[in-house]
């Protein structure tokens, strides 16, 4: 700022009070600049540490859920490791998103099974169909009944041949082929029937344990559970009539080879 006066002396020093004026002026303004700059500093620090936070918690989340996905994956695929057979309860990728729609399908799945199998009297003792404790024998105990959990009170309980291969065709089979409903006949299901008596025929006898060559059982369609001996010239398992798919979608199980 420039101001003009008669006396020299006095208008020296006016000039100088002005402009020290306007340097002080200008100092606060660049304190104000500098508090200002350094406020947004601490709002960007402090946005960048909330970034991080929410970035741990959702790496968190993604490693309790691939451990969640993991337990369930293998504990479905445990009871049927020994056939080679994959489980149908749910790839590991399905288990980590489904919370908990695959488990309540195959519940529903196991009802119908239990239900369709009582109703027709494929399975007499409704008892060998569940679960039960141990000491508590429904109609025998056969040799393959073994002790595989424990009740909410730390009892074991015994999974029957029968409610085992239940739990396979209803839950883990990766066909998974269709459960017959509350009101289908005998002759509706009976593609089911023909599954579940010669997967039970596998359990009861002790194919998981006992059986050198599992003959293919508990892989595809019953019409492929058999293998072949001596480059072909001998043949044990199932074989089956020549209608319907090849696949053995359709087909009609009519031969039982088993060695001697």
């Amino acid at each position: 700022m420039r101001r003009e006066y008669d006396d020299e002396e006095d208008g020296d020093t006016i000039l100088a009070d002005d402009l020290s004026m306007c340097d002080e002026e200008g100092n606060g303004s660049g304190n104000q600049n500098n508090i200002t700059s350094s406020e947004a500093r601490l709002v960007r620090r402090s946005s960048r540490q909330y970034k991080h936070f929410a970035y741990f918690l959702l790496a968190s989340s993604l490693l309790i859920s691939a451990l969640v996905a993991t337990v369930r994956h293998f504990g479905h695929s445990r009871l049927f490791a020994d056939t080679g057979r994959s489980s149908g309860g749910g790839s590991w990728w399905d288990n980590i998103w489904d919370s908990g729609r695959r488990e309540r399908e195959n519940g529903e799945r196991i009802r119908l099974a239990v239900d369709f199998l009582t109703r027709h009297g494929v399975v007499e003792n409704v008892g060998r169909l569940s679960p039960y404790p141990v000491g508590e024998i429904y109609g025998g105990q056969s040799g393959e009944d073994a002790v595989t959990g424990e009740e909410e009170d730390g009892s074991n309980l015994i999974y029957t041949a029968e409610y085992t291969t239940v739990l396979w065709i209803a839950a883990l089979d990766s066909l998974r082929i269709a459960i017959p409903g509350e009101y289908a006949s005998y002759e509706d299901g009976y593609a089911f029937v023909q599954r579940y008596v010669l997967a039970l025929f596998f359990v009861g006898t002790g194919g998981f344990d006992r059986w050198l060559y599992k003959l293919n059982f508990l892989n595809g369609h019953e019409c492929n559970w058999w293998s072949s001996f001596n480059g072909g010239v001998l043949a044990l398992g199932l074989g089956c009539d020549d209608d319907g798919d090849p696949d053995g979608e359709g087909r009609t199980v009519t031969d039982l080879i088993m060695p001697s």
